[in-house]
This record gives structure tokens, sequence and C-alpha cells, in this order.
């Protein structure tokens, strides 16, 4: 009994198909693209892992550039800040470290804070300074000749052109003159340079009279006239002249709102038996 051949199904004829489409042109070129495209893959992710190593070094390159940078913006703002006042004006100002800084009238300091120092430089005037304690930074204010080094202290240094002195309320400071040796300051003591350059022996002194400025006073305490009208006409707009330099030289006591000259001149010409000579727009001169 022969038994004939089964039909085909209709898998059989799906899978025929398929064997015939598979050695087709387009199935080998879409073969081959898929293959491509495997490739490019491998060779993008093989070039990845080779790049990683470049990509810490980039990283690390410019973290350093970008600290070289800031080394650099921070010495270029360790250079000196100026801080000044008007005439006639009393200004308190807080620095980056703490410490405050009261500048008299028509005054100027340069401030310059750097990492291991603070150094402030009186460039003309008068101004009191209350050191914040960091021993990691010795705290330094330079006057003429004159340099004052303190740690926590409050002091005032004054930079005129007849006096250049230093006075101290509390703490301790160093004052040093260029080939003048150093002397060391208590709380009430005061020194200044004396004509021949030299630093004066430490010598007591009434601090609150010293710091009246910082409350708009001036009190003179039998001091010269020339000098009391030296640190006066820095408050006025109109400066206050002797006509005569005798009289300069004599003494005078008081309390004085700073900035009121009408007071000073009526104080002057009643003690002295002085009058008003002349009298100019900028000027009013006493004989």
């Amino acid at each position: 009994m022969s038994i004939a051949p089964a039909s085909p199904t209709r898998e059989d004829e799906l899978a025929a198909s398929l064997a015939a489409l598979s050695d087709s042109p387009i199935a080998q070129e879409a073969r081959a693209y898929a293959e491509t495209l495997a490739t490019r893959r491998e060779q993008r992710r093989r070039a990845a892992k080779a790049a990683a190593p470049l990509g810490a070094a980039l990283t690390l390159l410019l973290v350093v550039s970008g600290t070289v940078g800031l080394r650099h913006q921070t010495s270029a703002a360790a250079e000196p800040t100026i801080y000044a006042s008007r005439t006639g004006q009393i200004r308190t100002l807080l620095l980056e470290d703490g410490s405050t800084l009261t500048l008299d009238t028509a005054s100027r300091v340069a401030v310059r804070m750097e990492a291991g120092a603070r150094r402030l430089s009186l460039i003309e005037g008068r101004a009191a300074f209350d050191v914040a304690h960091d021993a990691n930074r010795p705290f330094s204010v330079t006057a003429g000749n004159m340099t004052v080094t303190a740690l926590g202290t409050r002091f005032s240094v004054t930079a005129l052109p007849s006096d250049t002195a230093v006075t101290l309320v509390r703490g301790r400071v160093r004052v040093a003159a260029v080939r003048a040796g150093e002397v060391t300051l208590t709380p009430g003591q005061s020194t200044e340079l004396r004509k021949d350059k030299s630093l004066a022996p430490p010598h007591a002194t009434v601090s609150g009279d010293a710091l009246a400025w910082q409350k708009g006073e001036l009190d003179f305490r039998n001091v010269p006239v020339a000098a009391a009208l030296e640190q006066a006409n820095r408050y006025f707009g109109v400066k206050i002249a002797l006509s005569d330099p005798h009289i300069g030289q004599r003494r005078i006591d008081g309390l004085f709102r700073a900035g009121d000259s009408r007071a000073l001149i009526a104080t002057l010409c009643s003690y002295f038996d002085l009058k008003v000579i002349s009298r100019r727009e900028n000027l009013v001169t006493l004989g």
C-alpha cells in the first residue's frame, strides 16, 4: 500500500517563503546594515572607556586652574582699601576681620587684610581702632615713621603735620619708629614722635579726653593754641589763623563742640584779649 505524500501546510509554505527571502539581496543588505550598527556601538563603547582617564584629567586641570585663579583673585583683593571721612564727619566702619575703625574728620586710612597679617596705614588725620583678637594675624597701623602693633586692643593714632601720636585705651601695644627703637604702652598711656623723630617715653593720659573726638568733642587740656587750632580747623569750612605766632605758644583749656568755630573764636578772643582783624571767605584771622 503506497502512502501519498502529505499536502504542504501553511506553516511549511511560510517557512519556505522565509528561507527564500533570507537569501534575497534585500535580506543580505539588512543584515549587513545591522552588523555595521553593532560595530559602531562597540567602537563608541570602547572609545568612551578609553576617554574616561582623559575626562578625569580635564576635571583636575579645571579645578587646579580654578584654584590658581582664586588665589590670583585673593591676591588682587588684598590690595589696600582706602577709607576716608569728609570735613566735619566722624565715620565708624566695621572691618572684615571684626575690628572697628573710627575715622576723625578729614582722615584717610588704607586697609590691607592678608592671610597672616592685618596691615593698616593712617595716611592723614586721626583714627581709633577697636581690634578683634586674632593671634595668627597681627594688627598693625603705620603712621609716618611709626608703627603700632596690637593684639585685642583699643587705641587711637594721630597723624598730623605737627603731631604723630598713639593713645592706648585697652590691651597692650608695641610702638616702633624707624631708627628710634620701640616702647610698649599699657592702658592710659600715650607716646608721640618728637621733633628729632625719637619716641617719647610712655606717659599718662586721660583716655576719655584723647577719644573725645569720637563723640564730636574737642577736649583741650593745657594745649598750645597753635596745636588746638590745627586740630579744630580740620572740622571747619572756615579756618582760624593767628596774626602773631607768639599767640600760638600760649596754652588753652576747654571742651569744645567739633565744628563750632564761633564758640572757639569767642573763647580765644575772651581768654587772650584778641579780636577779629580780618575776615575772608574761608579765613578768619585773630590778633
